[in-house]
């Protein structure tokens, strides 16, 4: 449908039911946060182990922040001080 003179160009609200619209985070800017060398990610990816990933294809894997503060979570050990 066009817009005419009586009636205004509408636009839709885009869709995010079932999306997770949080921000994804670089191979590269976790490594950063981190203070890893990116290398050191693939290794995990490979091994199954580091923070969980989103792989849209070979070279474009991404990173959700809260994925990664869940991870550190579980990497911490010891007691309270």
């Amino acid at each position: 449908m066009t817009a005419t003179a009586s009636q205004p160009r509408t636009t839709r609200a885009p869709r995010t039911r079932g999306i997770n619209t949080e921000t994804l985070a670089t191979e590269e800017e976790v490594a950063g946060r981190l203070q890893l060398k990116p290398a050191t990610l693939r290794e995990w990816r490979w091994r199954g182990t580091g923070p969980r990933f989103i792989r849209f294809s070979t070279k474009a894997i991404r990173y959700r922040w809260s994925d990664v503060d869940e991870w550190l979570d579980q990497q911490t050990q010891g007691e309270p001080a």
